[in-house]
Protein backbone atom coordinates (compact mmCIF):
# COMPACT_ATOMS: atom_id res chain seq x y z
CA UNK A 1 0.00 0.00 0.00
CA UNK A 2 2.74 2.47 0.94
CA UNK A 3 4.80 1.53 -2.09
CA UNK A 4 1.81 2.02 -4.42
CA UNK A 5 1.05 5.38 -2.82
CA UNK A 6 4.62 6.52 -3.26
CA UNK A 7 4.60 5.52 -6.94
CA UNK A 8 1.43 7.49 -7.60
CA UNK A 9 2.78 10.63 -5.94
CA UNK A 10 6.06 10.29 -7.82
CA UNK A 11 4.19 10.00 -11.13
CA UNK A 12 2.15 13.10 -10.36
CA UNK A 13 5.27 15.07 -9.50
CA UNK A 14 6.93 14.10 -12.77
CA UNK A 15 3.80 15.00 -14.73
CA UNK A 16 3.37 18.43 -13.16
CA UNK A 17 6.83 19.86 -12.55
CA UNK A 18 10.42 18.72 -12.62
CA UNK A 19 11.90 19.65 -9.25
CA UNK A 20 15.61 19.54 -8.51
CA UNK A 21 17.73 20.54 -5.57
CA UNK A 22 18.10 24.34 -5.40
CA UNK A 23 21.39 25.59 -6.86
CA UNK A 24 20.84 29.31 -6.28
CA UNK A 25 21.42 31.26 -3.08
CA UNK A 26 18.39 32.83 -1.49
CA UNK A 27 17.28 34.41 1.77
CA UNK A 28 13.85 34.62 3.41
CA UNK A 29 12.86 37.38 5.86
CA UNK A 30 9.63 36.99 7.83
CA UNK A 31 7.35 39.40 9.63
CA UNK A 32 3.75 39.23 10.79
CA UNK A 33 2.50 40.75 7.51
CA UNK A 34 5.14 39.95 4.90
CA UNK A 35 7.45 37.22 3.62
CA UNK A 36 10.36 38.75 1.69
CA UNK A 37 12.35 36.42 -0.57
CA UNK A 38 15.69 37.58 -2.00
CA UNK A 39 17.21 35.38 -4.72
CA UNK A 40 20.77 35.86 -6.00
CA UNK A 41 20.43 35.50 -9.78
CA UNK A 42 23.60 37.40 -10.73
CA UNK A 43 23.96 38.46 -14.35
CA UNK A 44 22.17 35.39 -15.71
CA UNK A 45 18.99 35.88 -17.71
CA UNK A 46 16.66 34.27 -15.20
CA UNK A 47 12.88 34.15 -15.23
CA UNK A 48 11.72 34.20 -11.60
CA UNK A 49 8.05 33.98 -10.65
CA UNK A 50 5.64 32.56 -8.08
CA UNK A 51 4.41 29.09 -9.04
CA UNK A 52 1.39 29.29 -11.38
CA UNK A 53 1.49 33.12 -11.24
CA UNK A 54 3.88 33.97 -14.06
CA UNK A 55 3.48 37.68 -14.86
CA UNK A 56 0.72 38.14 -12.27
CA UNK A 57 0.58 41.79 -11.24
CA UNK A 58 1.39 42.34 -7.56
CA UNK A 59 3.37 39.09 -7.22
CA UNK A 60 6.15 39.76 -9.73
CA UNK A 61 9.74 40.11 -8.50
CA UNK A 62 11.84 43.26 -8.70
CA UNK A 63 15.40 42.67 -9.91
CA UNK A 64 18.07 45.08 -8.66
CA UNK A 65 21.85 44.52 -8.86
CA UNK A 66 21.57 40.80 -9.60
CA UNK A 67 19.01 40.19 -6.84
CA UNK A 68 15.38 39.21 -7.48
CA UNK A 69 13.13 40.28 -4.61
CA UNK A 70 9.62 38.89 -4.18
CA UNK A 71 7.31 40.20 -1.46
CA UNK A 72 4.54 37.80 -0.44
CA UNK A 73 1.85 39.32 1.81
CA UNK A 74 0.88 37.26 4.85
CA UNK A 75 -1.99 39.41 6.11
CA UNK A 76 -3.71 38.71 2.77
CA UNK A 77 -1.91 35.47 1.93
CA UNK A 78 -4.38 34.41 -0.80
CA UNK A 79 -3.19 37.28 -3.00
CA UNK A 80 -0.08 35.44 -4.22
CA UNK A 81 -1.19 31.85 -3.63
CA UNK A 82 0.56 31.39 -0.29
CA UNK A 83 -0.67 28.51 1.85
CA UNK A 84 -1.32 28.93 5.58
CA UNK A 85 -1.29 26.04 8.03
CA UNK A 86 -1.81 26.20 11.81
CA UNK A 87 -0.40 23.59 14.17
CA UNK A 88 -3.09 23.20 16.82
CA UNK A 89 -0.68 21.43 19.16
CA UNK A 90 1.94 24.20 19.29
CA UNK A 91 -0.15 27.13 18.08
CA UNK A 92 2.48 28.02 15.46
CA UNK A 93 1.38 29.16 12.00
CA UNK A 94 3.27 28.09 8.89
CA UNK A 95 3.12 30.06 5.62
CA UNK A 96 4.75 28.61 2.51
CA UNK A 97 4.92 29.13 -1.23
CA UNK A 98 6.98 27.99 -4.21
CA UNK A 99 9.21 30.14 -6.38
CA UNK A 100 10.11 29.00 -9.91
CA UNK A 101 13.46 29.87 -11.49
CA UNK A 102 13.95 29.31 -15.22
CA UNK A 103 17.42 29.80 -16.67
CA UNK A 104 18.70 29.18 -20.17
CA UNK A 105 20.25 25.75 -20.71
CA UNK A 106 19.58 24.78 -17.07
CA UNK A 107 16.85 22.66 -15.48
CA UNK A 108 13.99 24.47 -13.78
CA UNK A 109 14.50 25.10 -10.08
CA UNK A 110 11.73 25.14 -7.47
CA UNK A 111 12.30 26.92 -4.15
CA UNK A 112 10.03 26.08 -1.23
CA UNK A 113 10.03 29.25 0.87
CA UNK A 114 8.32 29.37 4.24
CA UNK A 115 7.79 31.39 7.41
CA UNK A 116 6.86 30.02 10.83
CA UNK A 117 5.19 32.51 13.15
CA UNK A 118 4.92 31.61 16.86
CA UNK A 119 1.49 31.34 18.43
CA UNK A 120 0.02 33.47 21.19
CA UNK A 121 1.64 32.24 24.42
CA UNK A 122 -1.15 33.78 26.49
CA UNK A 123 -3.68 31.37 24.96
CA UNK A 124 -3.65 27.69 25.94
CA UNK A 125 -2.73 25.17 23.27
CA UNK A 126 -5.39 22.88 21.86
CA UNK A 127 -4.16 19.88 23.84
CA UNK A 128 -4.32 21.89 27.08
CA UNK A 129 -8.08 22.38 26.62
CA UNK A 130 -8.80 18.67 26.83
CA UNK A 131 -10.70 17.67 29.99
CA UNK A 132 -8.77 15.64 32.55
CA UNK A 133 -10.23 12.74 34.49
CA UNK A 134 -10.27 13.24 38.24
CA UNK A 135 -10.95 9.59 39.13
CA UNK A 136 -9.45 6.33 37.99
CA UNK A 137 -11.69 3.80 36.24
CA UNK A 138 -13.16 0.94 38.32
CA UNK A 139 -10.83 -2.02 38.78
CA UNK A 140 -7.70 -0.03 38.05
CA UNK A 141 -4.57 -1.71 39.38
CA UNK A 142 -1.06 -0.28 39.17
CA UNK A 143 1.72 -2.80 38.94
CA UNK A 144 4.62 -2.51 41.39
CA UNK A 145 7.25 -2.66 38.64
CA UNK A 146 6.69 -0.43 35.62
CA UNK A 147 8.80 -0.39 32.49
CA UNK A 148 7.98 2.89 30.78
CA UNK A 149 9.71 3.98 27.61
CA UNK A 150 9.34 7.62 26.67
CA UNK A 151 8.76 7.80 22.91
CA UNK A 152 8.35 11.16 21.23
CA UNK A 153 7.55 11.27 17.53
CA UNK A 154 6.19 13.92 15.20
CA UNK A 155 4.36 13.53 11.94
CA UNK A 156 5.95 15.16 8.88
CA UNK A 157 4.84 18.67 7.98
CA UNK A 158 2.32 18.32 5.13
CA UNK A 159 2.82 20.46 2.03
CA UNK A 160 -0.11 20.79 -0.34
CA UNK A 161 0.20 20.82 -4.13
CA UNK A 162 -2.48 22.17 -6.47
CA UNK A 163 -2.58 22.31 -10.26
CA UNK A 164 -5.18 22.91 -12.98
CA UNK A 165 -4.76 20.98 -16.23
CA UNK A 166 -6.27 21.46 -19.66
CA UNK A 167 -5.84 18.59 -22.12
CA UNK A 168 -3.05 17.25 -19.89
CA UNK A 169 -1.14 20.56 -19.76
CA UNK A 170 -0.69 22.34 -16.44
CA UNK A 171 -2.10 25.87 -16.67
CA UNK A 172 -0.78 29.07 -15.16
CA UNK A 173 -1.11 32.74 -16.06
CA UNK A 174 0.94 32.18 -19.23
CA UNK A 175 -1.83 30.14 -20.90
CA UNK A 176 -5.35 31.03 -22.00
CA UNK A 177 -8.22 28.70 -21.19
CA UNK A 178 -9.97 27.44 -24.30
CA UNK A 179 -13.75 27.98 -24.02
CA UNK A 180 -15.69 24.76 -23.63
CA UNK A 181 -12.64 22.68 -22.70
CA UNK A 182 -12.99 20.70 -19.45
CA UNK A 183 -10.49 21.60 -16.73
CA UNK A 184 -9.01 19.13 -14.27
CA UNK A 185 -7.91 20.19 -10.80
CA UNK A 186 -5.32 18.05 -9.02
CA UNK A 187 -4.84 18.44 -5.25
CA UNK A 188 -2.30 16.22 -3.52
CA UNK A 189 0.19 16.09 -0.66
CA UNK A 190 3.95 15.80 -0.81
CA UNK A 191 5.54 12.35 -0.88
CA UNK A 192 6.59 12.32 2.81
CA UNK A 193 3.17 13.06 4.30
CA UNK A 194 0.93 11.49 1.62
CA UNK A 195 1.14 7.96 3.03
CA UNK A 196 0.22 8.96 6.60
CA UNK A 197 -2.18 11.87 6.01
CA UNK A 198 -5.16 12.68 3.83
CA UNK A 199 -6.51 16.00 2.59
CA UNK A 200 -10.12 17.17 2.56
CA UNK A 201 -11.65 20.02 0.57
CA UNK A 202 -14.69 21.67 2.11
CA UNK A 203 -15.05 24.76 -0.11
CA UNK A 204 -14.40 25.32 -3.79
CA UNK A 205 -15.68 28.05 -6.06
CA UNK A 206 -15.09 29.35 -9.56
CA UNK A 207 -15.15 32.93 -10.79
CA UNK A 208 -14.71 34.54 -14.17
CA UNK A 209 -13.87 38.14 -14.91
CA UNK A 210 -17.42 39.18 -15.81
CA UNK A 211 -19.47 36.57 -13.99
CA UNK A 212 -20.23 36.28 -10.27
CA UNK A 213 -18.61 33.60 -8.14
CA UNK A 214 -20.20 30.17 -8.26
CA UNK A 215 -19.82 27.49 -5.61
CA UNK A 216 -18.59 24.18 -7.03
CA UNK A 217 -18.17 22.25 -3.78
Amino acid sequence: MYRWCGLVIQALLLALVVQVAPQVTYDVTCSAKLMKVMIMVGSNQSNVFVENLRGFKGCMPKTVAGKAVIKLPLDNFHECGTTRMTNKYTGHTLYYNRIIIDQAKKPREVLLVKCVLPGDKTKPAEWEKRPKRNVLPPGFFEAEDLNITNIVAHAPTPYLHLAVRQNGRVLDTAYNVQPGTPLEMVIYLDSKSSCSMRQRSNRLWTQEARNPRRDAL
